[in-house]
């Protein structure tokens, strides 16, 4: 069994190309859809209703997130800025979304999925009951 599986190696060895590179690291562990619910009910916690809440309700904002290790916010910023710019019901939505996200740091961060969560965007959808 151990010679079969060290010829194998060889051979894969063997294979690649001389001057090859080594592989690409494993992409990040995905999250699960638990821990993706932990933190979007951390960011819902986190939202004040801005005034004018009722036409802000329906709109989704998708923002890019950047997060340490740890899970505290480094960065987010909306990822369509020439809307932010030109609408203003979407820049109050814009404007809470962020702020809910910096207050709702630190996030929930899996120690092991904490490569994910470097860099990623997340849509955030405000509640559809506003008081």
């Amino acid at each position: 069994m151990r010679r079969l599986a060290r010829a194998l190696s060889v051979a894969l060895l063997a294979a690649a190309p001389v001057g090859a590179q080594t592989p690409a690291p494993a992409p990040p562990a995905t999250p699960t859809r638990a821990e993706i619910a932990a933190i979007q009910r951390e960011i819902q916690r986190a939202w004040i209703a801005p005034q004018g809440a009722a036409e802000v309700r329906a709109l989704e904002v998708d923002l890019r997130v950047a997060l340490d290790a740890d899970g505290f916010v480094v960065a987010v910023a909306t990822v369509d800025q020439a809307r932010k710019a030109r609408d203003p019901a979407f820049r109050r939505a814009a404007d809470s979304a962020e702020a809910a996200v910096r207050n709702a740091s630190p996030l929930p961060v899996p120690r092991d999925k904490a490569s994910f969560f470097k860099q990623f965007v997340l849509r955030f959808e405000p509640p559809r009951q506003v008081n």
